[in-house]
C-alpha cells in the first residue's frame, strides 16, 4: 500500500482518487472515479508481490456473481486494481442477521461466481465472507482475488504451500458456509501449523 494514505485528488492511472473506503484504514482501498467510463470506482492497492498477469486475467470475467475489474496498473511502484465499487455489505457482516435460508441463497449465489471464474481458468486465493459482497440490490458478487490468503479459510494444500485450485476454492467455501449456518468454523487453531493438524 502508499506509504502515505493518499489525498482526494491524487491522480493514479486515469483515476482520481475519492476518499479512503471505511473499514480499510490501512490505506489500500479507495474509492475513485474514472473520467473514461464516468463512474465511481474502488481502488484497491495490491501487496508488492502481486502477479499483474492474474489480476489482468480477472478483467475477462463478466458474471453477476463477480465483482467487475476494469483496469490494473501501477503506481509508485506498487500494484492496483480498478473494479466495480459495490454498494452494500460484506457476506460475513450481511449473514449474521440474515435468516439461514437467505444466506443459504447468498452462498448459492457466491458459488456461482466462483463456478464461473473456474471456467475461465481463475483461481480465487483468498475466499471467505469478507471478500463476497451483498450489494444495495441484494446481489451478491465475489470480489478480491487477491494474493494474500485468510489461513483460517485455506485448504490444507494452501497451508502446506501448494498452488491452489478450483478444489481449494470448494474447501474455503465449505469452511465459510459451516460457519455461517453453525456459528464456528470447522478447524480453529492459533497459526496454520496448528489448523494443519486440526483438520
Amino acid at each position: 500500500m502508499p506509504a502515505e494514505p493518499l489525498a482526494k485528488g491524487t491522480v493514479v492511472g486515469r483515476l482520481l482518487v475519492s476518499e479512503p473506503i471505511e473499514g480499510h484504514g490501512n490505506g489500500d482501498l479507495y474509492a475513485a472515479y474514472d473520467p473514461g467510463l464516468e463512474r465511481r470506482v474502488a481502488l484497491r492497492f495490491l501487496p508488492q508481490d502481486a502477479v499483474l498477469e492474474e489480476a489482468r486475467a480477472v478483467t475477462l470475467l463478466t458474471h453477476p456473481n463477480v465483482v467487475s475489474v476494469h483496469d490494473v496498473g501501477m503506481f509508485e511502484g506498487r500494484p492496483y486494481v480498478a473494479m466495480e465499487l459495490v454498494d452494500g455489505t460484506p457476506l460475513s457482516q450481511w449473514q449474521s442477521e440474515a435468516p439461514k435460508d437467505a444466506v443459504v441463497a447468498a452462498y448459492a449465489a457466491a458459488g456461482r461466481g466462483l463456478e464461473a471464474a473456474h471456467a475461465e481458468g481463475l483461481v480465487h486465493r483468498d475466499f471467505h465472507p469478507g471478500n463476497v459482497f451483498v450489494g444495495a440490490d441484494g446481489r451478491v458478487r465475489v470480489g478480491n482475488y487477491g494474493p494474500t490468503p485468510s489461513p483460517e479459510y485455506q485448504a490444507p494444500e494452501q497451508l502446506r504451500g501448494s498452488e491452489p485450485d478450483a478444489r481449494s476454492n470448494q474447501f474455503s467455501f465449505c469452511v465459510a458456509l459451516y460457519e455461517a449456518l453453525v456459528g464456528r468454523r470447522p478447524f480453529t487453531a492459533e497459526n496454520p501449523e496448528a489448523l494443519l493438524a486440526a483438520m
